[in-house]
């Protein structure tokens, strides 16, 4: 898989503790812009109760964009930075 490599959370990994790095390098590859709760849990490997909490933290932050599928009305994740433009954090992050 080929991942993004010109994103602003890649300027600072040290931000972040592993399993969410993990997710953010799951949103990061370039052939999805936008994952399903289970496909980041296949990708990552992380127990159901961690992916959540890290999800959660990472779009209280502004990293992880949260939108719905119009299909299947599932939750659908996507970096702020790829789907949705700079969100406010990362402009403070350059």
């Amino acid at each position: 898989m080929t991942i993004e490599r010109k994103l602003m959370w890649r300027q600072h990994p040290e931000a972040f503790e592993d399993d969410a790095k993990r997710i953010l390098l799951a949103l990061s590859i370039k052939k999805w812009l936008w994952r399903t709760l289970e496909s980041i849990q296949r990708a990552t490997g992380l127990s159901h109760d961690s992916l959540v909490e890290n999800l959660a933290e990472l779009i209280e932050r502004s990293l992880v964009k949260v939108s719905v599928q119009k299909t299947t009305r599932e939750p659908i994740f996507g970096l702020w930075e790829r789907v949705g433009g700079r969100s406010e954090q990362q402009q403070r992050l350059r």
